[in-house]
């Protein structure tokens, strides 16, 4: 990167404050970690921030393996053949501000979350890990879901919470990761019926506005209706 325009990032960020009105009070707060909320260059240089945080970081655990076939999938008995399989290695995706990451064992996921947490705050960043007990817990925003193997059920996973820091991550059965909801049993069945609801909700608030008016030809109320059954077929299918 061009000396000059680390320079101006520098100039930018150096004595950076963030006003506050409370009431007719302006307070002035000094920005000394991150990058300037609100400004046109924050977006990019958090993505620079968030894949310099990955690629510094020295992973305490063994990554996850996996192998594919560029001929097909990989089934049979015999997942250890050599011929015809790429191995790789794949342990966290990056979107944004949003980090997906994966692990063998749960032991494995405590070490990594914690030695993560204390590596992100060298950057300005902080993970969101659940708070308190009792009646003033604060959940977590960080989840953490378990995907069982091929002859392991659901149940045989410790789904507890576990100690991140001062905080907690929990469990849940579902998240929402580039759009799509992952459940835990790695199907798409969760994801479709989430798009199907959103989609009966949106010609639902339609119902009083639009499908109930007398003034509306029939004709492109049909034509509305038959357009959101074949959006469901698509996605049934």
């Amino acid at each position: 990167m061009p000396d000059h325009f680390i320079n101006i990032l520098i100039r930018l960020h150096t004595g950076a404050t963030i006003k506050l009105k409370i009431g007719e009070e302006e307070i002035n707060v000094p920005s000394t970690i991150g990058v300037r909320q609100g400004s046109c260059e924050g977006p990019a240089l958090f993505l620079f921030i968030m894949q310099a945080a990955i690629e510094t970081a020295e992973w305490p655990v063994e990554k996850p393996h996996f192998c594919t076939a560029e001929i097909g999938p990989i089934t049979g008995a015999k997942t250890n053949r050599k011929k015809d399989i790429i191995d790789f290695d794949f342990w966290a995706s990056l979107f944004a501000d949003d980090c997906g990451l994966l692990f063998n064992t749960r032991l494995d996921m405590i070490t990594g979350a914690n030695y993560l947490y204390h590596h992100l705050r060298r950057f300005g960043l902080l993970m969101h890990i659940g708070t308190g007990e009792g009646d003033g817990k604060v959940a977590s925003k960080t989840e953490a879901v378990f995907f069982h193997g091929p002859r392991e059920t659901q149940d045989d996973g410790d789904t507890s919470d576990f100690d991140v820091a001062h905080g907690f991550v929990s469990f849940t059965d579902e998240f929402r990761y580039l759009g799509a909801l992952i459940h835990n049993s790695l199907t798409s069945d969760a994801d479709v019926n989430a798009r199907i609801s959103k989609a009966t909700a949106a010609f639902g608030a339609l119902r009083k506005c639009f499908f109930l008016q007398k003034r509306h030809h029939l004709a492109r109320q049909r034509h509305c209706l038959h357009s959101f059954m074949h959006f469901r077929l698509t996605l049934r299918k």
